[in-house]
């Protein structure tokens, strides 16, 4: 799990809240998409799985799952080692990570170039000069991979997990 990864004694600060939690579902719709993210999950080793209003009832007792409800409840996305995570630890727990490996991380310089050789990054142009690299990362959120970053520069994205 990412918080077990990042929650090193050196990486302490991730402050992780662990509790499950179920995601409902009200329509057929998000149904359907629940049992998608369900799968996608347990492709990752996510202990991941889409219960009924019975299990959803017996979670949460107070929540009325009655076909009669103002929004009956059809389902939900039930995570049971979900929790919290304050994504700014998470940020800082890749980066001591990474400057335990030796990556050099160049804080508040702005990218202005890529270098490309034979189809892969060989460094960035920056604010600071020409930082060279044997290989690059495009760390732009969940959007890596259809930013203009990749295909402005005539290489690929390869997202891997």
């Amino acid at each position: 799990m990412l918080h077990e990864a990042v929650s090193s004694p050196q990486n302490a600060v991730v402050s992780n809240q662990v509790f499950a939690r179920p995601v409902f579902g009200f329509v057929e719709s998000a149904s359907l998409s629940m049992r998608w993210r369900a799968e996608v999950n347990k492709l990752q080793g996510v202990d991941s799985e889409v219960i009924g209003p019975a299990e959803v009832k017996r979670l949460v007792p107070y929540l009325d799952v009655s076909a009669g409800a103002p929004h009956p409840v059809l389902g939900a996305l039930y995570h049971p080692p979900g929790g919290i995570i304050r994504h700014d630890a998470v940020v800082w727990g890749y980066a001591r990570g990474a400057d335990a490996r030796g990556v050099h991380i160049h804080q508040g310089t702005e990218v202005t170039g890529i270098e490309v050789r034979e189809g892969a990054v060989r460094g960035v142009l920056a604010s600071c000069g020409r930082i060279g690299a044997p290989g690059g990362l495009n760390c732009t959120a969940g959007g890596a991979g259809r930013t203009t970053g990749c295909s402005s520069c005539g290489t690929r994205s390869s997202p891997t997990p």
